[in-house]
């Protein structure tokens, strides 16, 4: 109940800041922390992006195919189906 609480305020504020004018002010203060935040995780993204290895290849192919239509299209049902 507590998280939905915080998520909730979270969500409003940020849709304000997006609304008015105080979206500048807000931007001046949280650019320098979310600037900070991607180039420290560049270097994590750059190893990700440069490993290779069958496994991983298998992996992230079988997981592209999990968010196609045709995988909510088919598989989904079937499984409410046999499990619901």
């Amino acid at each position: 109940m507590v998280i939905q609480i915080c998520t909730a305020v979270v969500l409003t504020l940020s849709l304000i800041s997006c609304w008015t004018p105080a979206k500048h002010v807000v931007r001046q203060y949280v650019r320098p922390y979310v600037l900070s935040a991607v180039e420290q995780g560049m270097s994590t993204v750059r190893w990700a992006q440069n490993a290779q290895h069958p496994a991983l290849t298998a992996l992230f192919n079988t997981a592209a195919h999990t968010v196609s239509v045709s995988f909510y299209a088919f598989f989904l049902p079937s499984l409410l189906w046999v499990c619901g």
